[in-house]
């Protein structure tokens, strides 16, 4: 084989020395790891021991020793314990399409050698050809065998790697019944994603392929390098996912549409009776002027307490419009009687009065139920105002519907505060959000978009 020189003995000496120091070191993880991690280290240190062992072979001639190498027959053995143990145990940084790319190269080479086995077969019972001709002929007729066999046991070895590669009719239909029952996007990418691994026997990882629905929009990730046949697959079903999401997103619209028009009647209708309710509220305050002095302090609650449900009931209904101006926050929070961390220079584009309300409705829900309130701001962007306070916070079965109207989290509320709130900061582009900031159980963010 060859006779190194001492430069050579020097070379395979540290390179020996490298070797001892690496497998004592894998010894060493194997001992102190548990789980996942043991057995990746076990894995390597049997692979790379296999390919020390089967490098030995090449010392033969160097050491004098006059042998066959047969340690060097065990450098296939090595290969198939060091690929054992990247799919097995992955301890490589190979994705999910390199592993099944040599699982199939693995067993198509198996199916070839069987193959190639079968069709060697008659030739070896028949005994070796006389003449040219009949060797021609004998050879070829043993390699078309060897096709025939090999062609069936490559589509098994495509159908336990890269299952579902065939999609018929029954499995389209399939596939829209159960995507017809989700009833949003996010539902939407759940049911297809879980489709998708049944179908293609896909591990469910947070890193693996898959699919996002995003409004009307099917985005496929991780599956550039799938293999033609499963990409085919996956383009086909996110086709089916697109359509399901276009109607989904056309169903929402509608109802949309249905609720504010519905909406807008109840407003009006609400305006209506609120505004029929002033006159006899007026007649009954004047009424009890000539009851006792309990009674004129009760009537005169009740009063003043349907004449903020009725002026909640009207800003609720109205179309807000707002003409948005510069503000510098500081002056107009100033007023609000509260602790502030609010920059000095930060402006906002805001309409003063809308503004106003929309803080004096927060501010009065977090003085109702908690000690301490406090306005936070920054600049952003987007600018935000952060409304906090230390109450006993949002009860969970509320959080959905916090904004909706006649929801109240707090006695004697209207439940239209923070309905107002959310129009008011609709009109001005923005939004306002629950929040979560360290040291407050309640927090409301208000934001502003660009108008």
């Amino acid at each position: 084989m060859f006779v190194p020189s001492i430069v050579g003995w020097g070379v395979l000496g540290f390179a020996g020395l490298l070797s001892v120091i690496g497998h004592l070191r894998l010894a060493q993880t194997w001992v102190q790891q548990q789980g996942q991690h043991r057995r990746q280290a076990g894995a390597v240190f049997v692979s790379s021991l296999i390919g020390l062992v089967a490098l030995t072979g090449f010392t033969f001639p160097a050491l004098g020793i006059d042998a066959y190498p047969w340690p060097v027959l065990l450098l296939p053995l090595y290969s198939v314990a060091l690929l054992y143990g990247i799919l097995r145990y992955r301890f490589m940084a190979t994705d999910l399409w390199a592993r099944r790319g040599l699982v199939w190269i693995l067993l198509v080479a198996l199916a070839g050698a069987v193959s190639a086995g079968i069709a060697t077969v008659p030739l070896v019972l028949a005994g070796r050809p006389a003449g040219l001709l009949a060797t021609w002929a004998a050879l070829a007729a043993t390699l078309a065998l060897g096709i025939l066999v090999l062609a069936p046991l490559k589509r098994l070895a495509d159908a336990v790697v890269f299952p579902g590669g065939r999609v018929s009719d029954a499995d389209v239909a399939d596939w829209r019944d159960q995507l017809a029952g989700a009833t949003d996007a996010v539902e939407l990418t759940t049911i297809a994603n879980a489709l998708l691994a049944l179908r293609l026997n896909l591990p469910v990882v947070d890193d693996g392929p898959s699919l996002v629905v995003v409004g009307e929009t099917v985005t496929l990730c991780g599956w550039s390098d799938a293999p033609p046949a499963t990409r085919h697959v996956v383009d086909r079903f996110a086709g089916l996912v697109g359509e399901t999401a276009r109607r989904l997103a056309a169903s929402h619209r509608l109802i949309d549409a249905e609720r504010q028009a519905r909406m807008s009647e109840l407003g009006e209708l609400a305006a209506t009776v609120a505004h029929d309710l002033r006159n006899p509220l007026g007649i009954v305050t004047m009424a009890a002027t000539g009851a006792p002095a309990d009674v004129r302090a009760e009537i005169g609650e009740q009063v003043a307490r349907m004449n903020h449900l009725v002026s909640d009931i009207l800003d609720y209904s109205r179309a807000w419009t707002v003409v948005p101006q510069p503000i510098r926050l500081i002056e107009l929070v100033a007023q609000m009687g509260v602790k502030l961390d609010v920059p000095e220079d930060l402006i906002v584009m805001a309409d003063r009065r809308a503004l106003v309300r929309v803080l004096a409705n927060l501010v009065d829900n977090a003085r109702a139920l908690g000690k301490n309130v406090t306005i936070i701001a920054a600049a952003g962007p987007p600018a935000a105002i952060d409304v906090c306070d230390d109450g006993p916070g949002i009860a969970p079965e509320i959080v959905d519907n916090l904004f909706r109207p006649f929801l109240s989290r707090r006695p004697g509320g209207t439940g239209l505060g923070l309905a107002i709130v959310r129009r008011i900061m609709e009109a001005h582009g923005g939004t306002v959000t629950l929040a979560q900031r360290p040291g407050w159980s309640t927090s409301f963010r208000l934001t502003f978009g660009d108008l």
